[in-house]
């Protein structure tokens, strides 16, 4: 706290200083370079005393032994699992709801079958759309709409 109070004093009492220098110069060309020369020196101020500061800073982590004491919450993770898998099943049950709304067709039922691999990331394996008899003219439409379009394995069961 003591360097940042050096620090904003120095920079203030230079800018103050430079500032009545800055009165002081004439009008004209010379105005301009001395005004560059002024600003430089400013910054040149600032970034030496920030650098300084940076050298007295020290960080030691090397006290970690807390963490190692830390076990995974199992609990919470099954938890986290399950809302990831609940929140990517209801974005691809909307993504097919508009896909198959494109083609006027509203299906009675979508399920959506995920699993995780080897990698613990969620898979989707298939989804089976639920239509009603009135749209079974449009069956192969909607398959490639969901097979095809959304590369998602599909299953259509007349209801």
């Amino acid at each position: 706290m003591e360097v940042l109070k050096s620090w904003s004093l120095i920079i203030c009492t230079s800018c103050i200083i430079c500032t009545l220098i800055d009165l002081l110069i004439p009008r004209g060309k010379m105005q301009k370079t001395l005004q560059m020369i002024i600003n430089l020196f400013i910054i040149g101020l600032a970034a030496s005393s920030f650098r300084q500061s940076l050298k007295d800073f020290k960080l030691n982590i090397k006290n970690t032994s807390f963490l190692s004491n830390l076990a995974p919450d199992t609990k919470l993770l099954k938890k986290l699992d399950l809302q990831m898998s609940k929140l990517a099943t209801e974005s691809i049950r909307s993504i097919i709801s508009e896909k198959l709304k494109s083609i006027d067709v509203i299906p009675k039922k979508i399920e959506i079958f995920m699993d995780t691999n080897s990698d613990n990331c969620i898979v989707m394996i298939r989804c089976k759309i639920y239509l009603e008899n009135k749209y079974n003219s449009l069956k192969p439409q909607v398959y490639e709409e969901v097979a095809k379009k959304l590369n998602i394995p599909a299953e259509i069961i007349d209801v």
